[in-house]
């Protein structure tokens, strides 16, 4: 039996609710909407396609994966801006390992990844590749650290998606990759 949620008056049907949700694409706009009711949250859980975490340790991987069972595209920024103009230390965290391992197979609708100033080792593009496989339809590493081109071509997939045209760019003793075919400087993308 399909739920209804009452606001003032009006009984609105949890297939109604889910729809017009559909077309509210502003995260500050879903947010306000959860906080309507349980029952909006919940829609809202299960109809959210895409979630931006700004800093990595603001939530954990599990709650990701319990509040967002339905998500296709993950956004996820490690180190603070600051790190770019060297006001935090390289060893100060934002690894993309915790994230990999607790998402990678949990969420089975998960087709794009973007990480963001994180350190993204061989062995998480391992683990994405050997959970998500043919699924995974883009993978962004923009400003990421401590991988090589060799852990893409550990797919198929990602070997096809793998740029044409890129060159390599030594960081304070990590490689980092950037492509000729986007503006952003350091940005590694690949996208069917």
């Amino acid at each position: 039996m399909e739920q209804r949620s009452k606001v003032g008056n009006f009984v609105i049907p949890d297939t109604a609710l889910e729809r017009v949700m559909g077309y509210i694409e502003d995260p500050r706009d879903r947010e306000a909407i959860s906080l309507v009711c349980r029952r909006w949250y919940h829609v809202d859980a299960l109809s959210r396609k895409h979630v931006t975490i700004t800093i990595c340790y603001s939530t954990s991987p599990d709650r990701v994966r319990r509040r967002f069972p339905n998500l296709e595209s993950l956004k996820l920024n490690g180190k603070p801006r600051a790190s770019m103009f060297n006001l935090i230390p390289e060893d100060w965290g934002g690894y993309a390992g915790p994230w990999v391992h607790g998402i990678a197979e949990a969420l089975s609708c998960l087709k794009t990844i973007y990480f963001r100033r994180m350190i993204v080792r061989d062995d998480d593009i391992g683990v994405l590749v050997r959970a998500r496989g043919d699924k995974l339809k883009s993978l962004k590493l923009d400003k990421c650290s401590e991988f090589s081109m060799d852990s893409l071509n550990w797919s198929p997939v990602l070997a096809s998606l793998r740029p044409k045209h890129h060159h390599r760019l030594n960081n304070s003793n990590s490689v980092i990759y950037s492509t000729y075919m986007t503006l952003r400087s350091n940005m590694l993308s690949f996208e069917e």
